[in-house]
């Protein structure tokens, strides 16, 4: 369980060395490092570990939508970019987004696993 958890990007911030707080480096759609940080809020760097937790797991799944190759590509664009842009949770609301973002990753790991192992697209 992590100590400390970014429940916009879905992964664990850190503190090392001479870092003032907690932080992650935040990560493209490919996972190239962007050179950005999101840093933990003052409450979550001062939290003390036995009173943070990670987010409970999602009870139900989420519906399964049919949609064409097409339209899940460019859906899969439009939500990336959001995320870079920290936009996902201002337009869809903090449970969406969360949900979106988990989706989004998702997409972008069955895509580069077809890519690794050599299937055209």
């Amino acid at each position: 369980m992590a100590e400390h958890y970014c429940n916009q990007h879905l992964t664990e911030w850190f503190k090392r060395g001479a870092m003032r707080g907690y932080a992650h480096p935040i990560v493209d759609a490919n996972g190239e490092n962007t050179g950005k940080w999101c840093n933990a809020p003052e409450q979550e760097a001062e939290t003390t570990p036995s009173t943070v937790s990670k987010p409970p797991p999602r009870q139900t799944p989420p519906p399964k939508m049919e949609i064409s190759g097409q339209a899940t590509g460019m859906l899969t664009k439009e939500i990336g970019d959001m995320i870079r842009a920290d936009k996902l949770e201002i337009v869809f609301g903090a449970d969406n987004a969360a949900l979106l973002a988990e989706w989004y990753r998702g997409q972008v790991s069955f895509i580069t696993s077809l890519n690794v192992e050599g299937v055209s697209q």
